[in-house]
């Protein structure tokens, strides 16, 4: 029993309003906060937990020039080697992208505008005098959370003779799985509903071509990313409260561009370290 609601006129009543709003609009964080605390000690729960990354470099231009005639008079003797050595590096050119991608989670969301895509409100705030727009609402109703896993499979990147692709992955077998809703802290979320899955994968297949009239080479990465039938179907609706809800699988990226570009003029001198003197 709850003191502060017993105390309230009609307190029992206003609470079983409240559940029953909260279950008309499959409001799950609001009835977890609804339920009575258990005064005995909860239940042990296991949790699993994996990375997942895709890095990517892309090599744009990489230049370095040589002069082999330095080389050459360094080995023959007729300059001075450490001299004819430096003179060899003619400057460089190196140009290239690093792209990293991380798993951030599964999540469950209520595509209310039907935009298919996650959708969220910003406000601006002011940080150290910049403003910085900053979410406080969003379509995100729960976070997919691994409790229990039987087995982890790697998959070997494997070419298919079709169109030259590569596959590989990480197949997640008998998997138990937590709808835990937003908010929720991850701990305090006991006895709460799980659903358990055949399998889960992660995936990636990349795809390399070339483009004969440019004369460039090219490759697309696909997400090749499925998760088993979800509900049981001997008794669909005995689990979490999910119908009508979205699956998103969320990743974090980042894009790194590195560019380097020396350029020689002229020769060094046969006392290059007479250059230090003031």
């Amino acid at each position: 029993a709850d003191q502060k609601i017993d105390d309230l006129n009609n307190g029992t009543v206003l609470l079983d309003q409240w559940k029953t709003i909260a279950q008309n609009k499959s409001d799950n964080y609001m009835e977890w906060l609804l339920k009575p605390t258990l005064e005995k000690q909860p239940p042990i729960k296991y949790w699993t937990q994996f990375s997942f990354d895709l890095i990517q470099l892309w090599v744009k231009n990489f230049e370095i020039h040589i002069d082999i005639g330095q080389i050459l008079n360094a080995v023959t003797g007729n300059s001075n080697p450490n001299v004819a050595i430096v003179n060899a590096f003619n400057g460089c050119n190196i140009d290239f992208f690093l792209f990293t991608h991380h798993l951030a989670g599964a999540y469950l969301y209520n595509d209310t505008d039907g935009n298919d895509v996650i959708s969220a409100n910003y406000t601006p705030i002011t940080v150290d005098g910049a403003s910085v727009a900053v979410p406080f609402s969003s379509e995100l109703s729960h976070r997919l959370i691994l409790g229990t896993v039987g087995s982890f499979a790697f998959t070997k990147p494997t070419i298919n003779p079709s169109n030259k692709s590569i596959s590989w992955g990480l197949n997640v077998r008998d998997v138990n799985l937590t709808a835990v809703p937003l908010g929720v802290d991850l701990h305090s979320y006991v006895d709460a509903p799980e659903e358990n899955l055949e399998y889960i994968y992660f995936g990636f297949t990349f795809e390399p071509s070339v483009d004969r009239a440019l004369g460039a080479s090219k490759g697309l990465i696909k997400l090749d990313q499925f998760f088993a039938p979800w509900n049981d179907p001997d008794s669909p609706y005995a689990n979490s409260p999910i119908t009508g809800l979205d699956l998103a699988i969320i990743y974090v990226s980042t894009v790194l561009h590195f560019e380097l570009n020396i350029a020689k003029q002229g020769q060094l001198p046969e006392a290059p370290t007479e250059l230090l003197k003031l």
